[in-house]
């Protein structure tokens, strides 16, 4: 089939040695392409992380999960392909807000104009760690200027981060928990290095969501490190949406 699946497939995966104490009941990576768009969700509450790609068509499954919860949107960076989702979904979704991590740039302010800004009182920071926050003025290029975030305490998802930052923040003592992997750069071998790889003992499966026919995503060099860390790689492109099941 080329090109983006319309119907959406769904792999769920059961991680019953994965704990997590703040009641988070899934983690969905939603298949978009190439780009990233993930959600934590529970009873009350989905925190979004990245809202990018190239196509969605899974609106019915998006409102089962998410519809009549609060939705909380942060972005790692501002790459069209994790940010070109949200005017549909503001318009489809109610009751979701951004939390702004930084100013979106010239030329990007569009994709916010109908989505509104998080009140203090509704943002959900506990189960959402910012491992890494670079300052705009170190970096012009969007990629190096990719927050990462740490979900439940288990998930990583590092935008599009280079190895150069990813050194920056490898070593960070929480990471060492981290299960699950939401490869950087869509699996590109500009991230994923084996230092970031050598300081997760714990993880269990990395996810590209990616097109490897079009993209080259994940590239084999990144697949070749996940390999011999005996880790498997699950793609969007090949299961398409996919949804982790929490079980404490």
């Amino acid at each position: 089939m080329n090109g983006i699946a319309k119907a959406s497939v769904v792999w769920l995966i059961l991680l019953t040695a994965l704990p997590t104490s703040h009641s988070f009941s899934h983690f969905i990576v939603w298949n978009v392409g190439q780009g990233l768009w993930t959600t934590l969700q529970n009873a009350t509450h989905c925190i979004h992380v990245d809202m990018g790609g190239e196509k969605f068509y899974s609106w019915a499954r998006l409102h089962q999960f998410c519809g009549d919860k609060k939705n909380i949107l942060f972005i790692s960076h501002f790459d069209q392909d994790h940010i070109s989702l949200i005017p549909k979904v503001a318009s489809r979704v109610r009751n979701i807000c951004y939390a702004p991590l930084r100013v979106p740039p010239k030329g990007k302010q569009y994709y916010f104009k109908n989505i509104s800004t998080c009140k203090k009182e509704e943002k959900l920071p506990t189960p959402l760690k910012i491992i890494y926050r670079p300052l705009p003025s170190t970096h012009s290029k969007e990629n190096a200027l990719s927050n990462v975030f740490l979900l439940a305490d288990h998930i990583l998802i590092p935008g599009d981060s280079l190895k150069k930052q990813e050194r920056n923040w490898s070593q960070f003592p929480p990471i060492a928990n981290t299960q699950i992997l939401v490869l950087g750069h869509h699996g590109s071998a500009t991230s994923t290095s084996q230092k970031l790889l050598n300081h997760l003992p714990h993880l269990q499966v990395a996810i590209s969501s990616a097109r490897k026919r079009k993209y080259g995503h994940p590239h084999r060099e990144i697949l070749y490190r996940l390999q011999n860390k005996k880790v498997p790689v699950l793609t969007t492109e090949t299961f398409g949406n996919l949804i982790f099941e929490l079980r404490p």
